[in-house]
C-alpha cells in the first residue's frame, strides 16, 4: 500500500514537472504575442466603433448636433427675438410726431363748457389741429442712425451662433477624445490582466517574483481608476452637450465621428483679411459707428428750426364762423448750453465706437494668433508623436520584450514601458483634440459656421 502510494506520488512529480516546464516554454511566446497585440493593435479600432455608431438612427454627428443646436438653443432664440424687437423701431423712427389737438370753450359767467352759449356775445367755442415737423433731412438721419443700430443689433444673433458652434465643436472633440482614450484604457486593461497570468505562472513555477504580480495587480487597478474617470468625464461632456441642444442633462445620446479627419491650416494672413471682412463683432462695431456719425449729423441739425403748423375753427352764435391757420417756428436761442453741449456729444459717442472697434479689433487679432499657434504646434506634435515617439517607444517596448525573454530585464521594466506608450498613445490624441478645437476657434472669428 505504502508503495503503491509512493509510486503515485512520484508520477504526480513528474506530471507537475512536464507541466511547469511546457508553461515555461510557451510564456514566452504568450508574453511576445501579447505585447505584439498591444503594439500593433489598429488604430482605427475606434473608427469601426464609430462606423457602428453612425449606423444607428438615434445616432448624432457633428453637423446635426451644430443644426439641433442652432434650433433649439434659447441663446440664440434669444438674440432673434431681440432684433426682431428692435427692427420695431425703425418706423417708430421716420414716423413724425404725433399731432396736437385742442378743444376751447368760452363762456361768460359760468365755468361750464357750453352752458352759457348765446346768451353772450362773446360765448364761443372751437377746435383746433397742430402738427410739429422737423426741419428737412433729421427725419431721415433719425431713421438712418437707427437702422443702422438694428444691423448692429442683427449681428449679435451671428456672434451667438458662431459662439454656440465652436461650443458645440468643443465639447464635440472632448467627447471623441474621451472615447478614444477609454478605448485605449479598456484595451490597456486587457493586457494588463494578461500579463499578470503570465508572473502568476512565472511566479508558480518558482521563475518570477512576487514583486512582478503585485506591480502587475497594482497597474491593473491604477487602470481601472483611469477608466472610471473618463467615464464620468465623458458623462460630463454628454450633459454639456445636452445643456447646448436643450435637453435634460441625462439624455442618452449616440455621438459618431472621427477625431483623424481634420482640415488643414491655413496661413494666419489670409484668416486675418476674412476675419476682417466676416467676423460679426466687427462688423457690428462698424454699424455702431456709421450710426454714430448719422446722430453727430443729426445734432449738427439742430441749429436749424423745426416747424410748427396749426388749424381751427371756432364758433359764436352772434358771430361768422371762424377759421385759423397758423405758422411757428421754434428758435434755438440755447444752443450754446443745448445744440453745442450736444454735438459735443454726439462727436465723443462717435469717438468711442472708433476706440472700441481698435480694440475689439486688437482683442480677436490675439485671440486668432493664440488659436493659429496652438493650431501649429498641435500638428507639429502629431507629427512627432505619429513619425517619431511612438513608433521609438514601441520599438523600446520590443526591444524589453526581447531582453525579458533572455532574463537581463526584470518585469518591471517591461511595464515601465507599457506605460510609455499608453501614455504618447493619450498624448497623441489630446493634440490631436487640440488641433481640432484650434480650428473650431479660427472658424469662430472668422465668421465660418460650417
Amino acid at each position: 500500500m505504502a508503495l503503491a502510494l509512493s509510486s503515485e506520488k512520484e508520477n504526480n512529480r513528474k506530471s507537475n514537472n512536464k507541466l511547469s516546464e511546457k508553461i515555461m516554454k510557451n510564456i514566452p511566446k504568450l508574453l511576445f504575442i501579447v505585447t505584439c497585440l498591444y503594439i500593433f493593435w489598429p488604430a482605427g479600432q475606434g473608427e469601426a466603433q464609430t462606423q457602428l455608431n453612425q449606423s444607428s438612427n438615434n445616432s448624432f454627428t457633428l453637423q446635426q448636433l451644430i443644426d439641433e443646436a442652432l434650433h433649439s438653443n434659447p441663446a440664440v432664440q434669444a438674440a432673434q427675438l431681440k432684433s426682431e424687437a428692435y427692427q420695431n423701431r425703425i418706423p417708430q423712427a421716420a414716423s413724425l410726431p404725433d399731432p396736437m389737438f385742442s378743444l376751447q370753450s368760452r363762456s361768460m359767467g359760468n365755468p361750464l363748457p357750453f352752458v352759457t352759449l348765446g346768451n353772450s356775445q362773446l360765448d364761443s367755442f372751437g377746435f383746433m389741429a397742430s402738427q410739429d415737423i422737423p426741419y428737412p433731412g433729421k427725419l431721415k438721419l433719425k431713421t438712418e442712425a437707427v437702422k443702422l443700430e438694428a444691423l448692429s443689433i442683427e449681428q449679435d444673433i451671428e456672434s451667438v451662433k458662431l459662439d454656440l458652434i465652436a461650443n458645440i465643436k468643443s465639447y464635440y472633440y472632448d467627447y471623441l477624445l474621451a472615447d478614444e482614450k477609454l478605448r485605449i484604457l479598456e484595451n490597456n486593461n486587457a493586457y494588463l490582466e494578461q500579463f499578470e497570468k503570465i508572473t502568476q505562472a512565472r511566479y508558480s513555477v518558482g521563475e518570477g517574483i512576487m514583486q512582478d504580480v503585485l506591480k502587475a495587480q497594482t497597474e491593473i487597478s491604477i487602470n481601472f481608476s483611469k477608466i472610471i474617470e473618463m467615464k464620468k468625464e465623458k458623462d460630463n461632456t454628454l450633459a454639456q452637450i445636452n445643456a447646448l441642444i436643450n435637453r435634460h442633462p441625462s439624455t442618452l445620446l449616440k455621438i459618431s465621428g472621427n477625431l483623424e479627419q481634420r482640415e488643414p491650416l491655413p496661413d494666419f494672413q489670409s484668416l486675418m483679411e476674412i476675419m476682417k471682412k466676416k467676423n460679426p463683432q466687427l462688423k457690428a462695431m462698424n454699424f455702431m459707428i456709421e450710426s454714430n456719425k448719422k446722430e453727430l449729423q443729426l445734432e449738427k441739425k439742430g441749429y436749424y428750426p423745426d416747424f410748427q403748423v396749426s388749424a381751427g375753427y371756432g364758433y359764436s352764435r352772434n358771430f361768422d364762423d371762424m377759421w385759423e391757420i397758423n405758422f411757428g417756428i421754434s428758435l434755438p436761442v440755447f444752443y450754446k448750453t443745448k445744440q453745442n453741449n450736444a454735438i459735443i456729444e454726439a462727436a465723443k459717442k462717435e469717438q468711442t465706437s472708433t476706440k472700441s472697434y481698435e480694440n475689439m479689433f486688437r482683442h480677436l487679432q490675439a485671440e486668432l494668433k493664440n488659436a493659429h499657434l496652438t493650431a501649429q504646434l498641435a500638428n507639429d506634435l502629431l507629427n512627432l508623436y505619429a513619425k517619431t515617439v511612438i513608433p521609438q517607444a514601441k520599438s523600446t517596448m520590443e526591444s524589453a520584450m526581447s531582453n525579458y525573454e533572455v532574463g537581463t530585464i526584470d518585469f518591471l521594466a517591461i511595464i515601465d514601458n507599457l506605460i510609455i506608450v499608453l501614455d504618447f498613445q493619450m498624448k497623441y490624441y489630446e493634440q490631436l483634440t487640440a488641433y481640432q478645437k484650434a480650428l473650431a476657434t479660427i472658424d469662430k472669428l472668422i465668421g465660418n459656421e460650417e
